[in-house]
């Protein structure tokens, strides 16, 4: 387990990933969270990176957990997986951000155990939404919606984080695929593979800065 955060550390969090302000305003408020409000959270979560959504997901189901606590006990498991999760990645997430941008390489790094960690989330989330629904029968329950809201985008950002991985492992063997063959072998291989013009001239023209993988800014 990381460090744990300062009182100020997750204010700073709070702030920066906004979704949790929203949360924390929502519950603080009891306000109704209408249809707009879930489109911009779910747009608003969808748009980040996914350890970035890890840490929204988790700020946020801590303080349903902290809500709910007294009427649902699966809430003590929520609330203390999404503590380790913010031990865990916000310390790193805070000094990345002094940092402006990291390295293709440490961003890959960052994501190993993201997917696991998001989908534990998830599943906690689907076992209170479960819980409220059969003690409120209530839908519009503010607890509820929201974590419904975090389970969608936990799975969703899994699955995202899950294909960068896999993407990346395929071009680390891939590189070393090329460093290992033989040189007569590649020369072979390169003249094998030459284009036609006829390929050419159907192939739609690339823009010159395509990038496989999300720049992770921290800014």
């Amino acid at each position: 387990m990381g460090a744990t955060l300062t009182k100020e550390q997750i204010e700073h969090l709070h702030t920066k990933l906004v979704v949790p302000v929203a949360v924390g305003d929502i519950l603080t408020y009891g306000l109704t969270v209408e249809p707009d409000m879930q489109y911009g959270m779910h747009e608003a979560l969808s748009e980040i990176d996914p350890d970035s959504a890890l840490l929204a997901i988790a700020l946020s189901a801590q303080q349903i957990a902290g809500a709910s606590q007294a009427s649902y006990p699966i809430a003590s498991a929520l609330y203390n997986e999404a503590t380790d999760i913010l031990n865990d990645y916000g310390p790193g997430f805070i000094r990345d951000l002094k940092r402006g941008s990291i390295p293709e390489k440490d961003f890959i790094d960052i994501l190993v155990n993201v997917p696991e960690d998001l989908e534990a989330l998830a599943d906690i989330l689907d076992a209170l939404c479960a819980d409220i629904i059969d003690k409120t029968q209530d839908e519009e329950n503010p607890s509820y919606v929201i974590a419904r809201i975090l389970s969608i985008q936990a799975r969703a950002h899994m699955e995202i984080a899950s294909f960068i991985l896999e993407e990346a492992e395929k071009d680390e063997n891939r590189f070393f695929s090329i460093q290992d063959s033989n040189p007569e072998d590649e020369e072979l291989f390169a003249e094998d593979e030459q284009p036609t013009l006829s390929e050419v001239s159907d192939t739609p023209p690339l823009e010159d800065n395509i990038i496989l993988f999300p720049i992770h800014l921290r800014n």
